[in-house]
This record gives C-alpha cells, structure tokens and sequence, in this order.
C-alpha cells in the first residue's frame, strides 16, 4: 500500500496469492495471510481440525475485509445477518 498498490489487487494477493503468476522482482506475494492461525492441534481428529480451521479463515476474512463478523452462521441464521449457514457453507467449501 506504501507503494501506491491499488487495494484490490493487495487483497487478492493476501487471500489467493499462491495461484497467482510468478510475482517479479518488485512484487511480494502474503500468501500466509490464510496459514497462520491460533488453533489448537490437540482433539477432535483430522476432520475436525480442517472444519475449525476453515472456520477460522472464513471469520479472519470476514472481519478483516467485509467488517462482519460470519461465524456464528456456522451453527445458526440470524434474521438481520445479511449471510446465513447456506452462504457461510459456500464459503466453507471455498476455504
């Protein structure tokens, strides 16, 4: 952003930047924007884990770029919530 990128292309370069084109010698790809995380490694198995983590990254996302909070739609809709569990689920499989 320093460098006058435009916003957009900073955003797709943090959330898909490891299916871009090799980036030049100016360009520095965030593709660890979605690995790092604060989950805990320990129960609930290997399903589990993936389903906590791609929950994780949908509310990363959500929050960082869409200022909502989506989470909760995991489990449950809320009639004022502008996404709910069918929306919430497609960005699941996405993640």
């Amino acid at each position: 952003l320093n460098a006058d990128k435009p916003f957009d292309r900073f955003v797709v370069e943090q959330l898909a930047g490891d299916l871009l084109p090799a980036a030049g010698r100016d360009e520095r790809t965030g593709t660890g924007f979605l690995a790092l995380g604060s989950l805990a490694i320990v129960g609930g198995g290997r399903d589990q884990f993936r389903l906590d983590r791609a929950d994780d990254q949908i509310d990363v996302a959500s929050r960082a770029f869409l200022g909502l909070t989506v989470a909760c739609a995991r489990c449950h809709d809320h009639k004022t919530d502008p996404i709910g569990t069918r929306d919430y689920y497609a960005l699941a499989g996405v993640f």
